[in-house]
């Protein structure tokens, strides 16, 4: 077998457009129920003042922000978790303009 014949493959044959949203920081968050994260995300086209929200399933979401064109940035605080998993972010434009992407995050357990 080639160098990198199964890990290239998966590479190319992943479905990804020029403007899909894609996570920033790829580093574990703690998820200990009190731990704030800086969550960035690159979403070309989005422009500063965009209404935006998002939304997760087990975390709160605060202060999100587009600091410049394309990023869009929020804070994370995941409930507490016993053992590591995965969370989707959905970050939604709302108006005429609007659109949907969705990132997902990796959650670990915080110390005891």
């Amino acid at each position: 077998m080639a160098w990198g014949g199964p890990l290239l493959l998966v590479f190319f044959a992943s479905p990804v457009r020029a403007d899909d949203a894609v996570l920033l920081n790829t580093d574990a968050i703690i998820a200990d129920g009190t731990t704030a994260t800086e969550v960035e995300i690159l979403w070309p086209g989005l422009t500063p003042g965009a209404p935006i929200s998002a939304k997760a399933r087990r975390v709160a979401v605060r202060n999100i922000s587009i600091p410049g064109p394309g990023i869009v940035r929020l804070e994370v605080v995941p409930r507490r978790i016993e053992t590591p998993e995965e969370v989707e972010v959905s970050i939604q434009v709302k108006g005429p303009s609007g659109g949907i992407e969705k990132v997902r995050v990796s959650l670990v357990p915080g110390d005891p």
